[in-house]
């Protein structure tokens, strides 16, 4: 069986010889150009083959960076990343690179057709489930807790131009949240645990995402976990929370 391009290697477009890996050292030996202007002069081409990028990712996946480089050099490069922010501003230039780079899920060691597979899985309602079922485990909030510190505002994967700080309308104040919870029996919309099990004041959910949206059917009760998960695949969760609000209706009305 022959091997297939992309998969089992990559092709260096300068030289035509087959890598599991197109590496630094190879392009500066025998090209004089670094990684960063390989894939500047073919944009799209992966450096790197599936095998191997799947063989890291396994390696490295569930675990945490102190847990990889070791706590000593990990402290290390968070304090110098720290020192190295510190009183820095973002241009709008940089800001909107950065918007444009994680939406787009711009990783130049995919290729095309790895990025489309992750993009087709990560929409998918059976990844939305899955997004779910994990928010229930303390262990994994706690480890995504841990792994996105610091990462606020254009850097967050979810960011979304800034609306999270938009103000809320006047109306949406405390007696209109509980007015909502009330309605709702004090109980989560998506895993249907009451606010008195899951031990905290249940979250209430914009559905459309729209913090000016003030009609009653755009709003339902959220416990942490499940808050937390309508995060991503945000077309997904509009859908869904928009069919429970309408099958609850439906039920109130026959009852």
């Amino acid at each position: 069986m022959n091997d297939i391009e992309g998969i089992d290697f990559v092709v260096c477009r300068l030289c035509q010889k087959h890598f599991k890996v197109i590496s630094n050292t190879h392009l500066q030996n025998y090209h004089d150009m670094t990684v960063r202007e390989y894939i500047e002069e073919f944009p799209g081409v992966s450096i790197l083959s599936e095998e191997l990028r799947k063989r890291r990712m396994d390696k490295i996946r569930g675990k945490t960076y102190e847990e990889i480089v070791g706590v000593e050099k990990a402290t290390q490069i968070s304090e110098k990343k720290s020192k190295s922010l510190t009183g820095r501003k973002l241009s709008k230039e940089q800001i909107e690179k950065y918007k444009k780079t994680r939406r787009a899920g711009d990783n130049w060691f995919q290729s095309e057709e790895s990025k489309r597979k992750n993009s087709e899985s990560h929409n998918s309602e059976e990844w939305s489930r899955k997004v779910l079922f994990l928010w229930q485990d303390p262990e994994y909030r706690e480890k995504q807790r841990i792994s996105h510190t610091g990462k606020s505002g254009p850097l967050a994967s979810n960011w979304q131009g800034g609306i999270g700080s938009l103000p809320y309308p006047f109306e949406f104040n405390k007696g209109f949240t509980e007015f909502i919870r009330e309605r709702y029996d004090y109980t989560c919309m998506l895993c249907k645990l009451t606010q008195e099990r899951v031990g905290h004041i249940l979250n209430v959910h914009h559905i459309d995402y729209d913090k000016n949206n003030l009609d009653l059917d755009n709003f339902v009760p959220l416990c942490n976990s499940c808050h937390g998960a309508t995060n991503g695949n945000r077309t997904y969760w509009i859908k869904v929370l928009q069919n429970t609000v309408n099958m609850n209706k439906t039920l109130r009305v026959s009852v």
